[in-house]
């Protein structure tokens, strides 16, 4: 995937099942602005966070739409990718990310065909399959639209970015 996750090449911690360490062991990591930093986590980590803590101390301020970690922004989304071995808990430092946007760019044709069908059978690399439901944009006096839009970003910090892996606090302890 172009551009790579701000995660890409990151320091990472693996979770010690207790979240009050591996809060720890994150910010030890962490060679970013800490004034600035927010922990990023899927909703789950954060419910588990508060259910390990009895709702006190650590996950005082949590719930399943984020709050606040150790005083900082804790944000949630369902992108953060979970799965058996738990989900992954990202400190990072948003003012140590480059980040380049040239805009939107649109192209209009109206020669081509298009494949017109929900179980499409033609690749769109490698053309090699007729469908039985092509349609000339031609002649179907049609016009096709393309839009592009080009970003790009990257870590400008070394550190300014620590992922703490494997966090499954189910079972855990606080």
């Amino acid at each position: 995937m172009t551009p790579a996750s701000v995660t890409n090449g990151a320091a990472s911690v693996a979770s010690s099942g207790n979240v009050a360490d591996d809060l720890a062991a994150a910010v030890e990591a962490f060679n970013g602005d800490l004034t600035a930093a927010a922990w990023v986590m899927h909703p789950r980590a954060a419910v588990d966070i508060v259910l390990r803590t009895g709702g006190l101390g650590l996950g005082s301020d949590m719930g399943v739409r984020g709050g606040t970690l150790l005083g900082l922004p804790a944000l949630v989304s369902q992108a953060v990718p979970l799965d058996s071995t738990g989900s992954a808990i990202t400190l990072l430092d948003p003012t140590g990310i480059a980040a380049v946007d040239q805009g939107l760019a649109f192209e209009a044709t109206e020669n081509g065909m298009v494949e017109v069908d929900d179980v499409p059978t033609g690749a769109t690399d490698t053309p090699v399959a007729q469908s039985a439901t092509p349609v000339s944009l031609f002649q179907a006096d049609a016009m096709a639209v393309k839009v592009t839009r080009r970003v790009n970003w990257e870590n400008a910090r070394t550190g300014g970015v620590v992922v703490v892996t494997g966090c499954d606090y189910a079972t855990g302890s606080a």
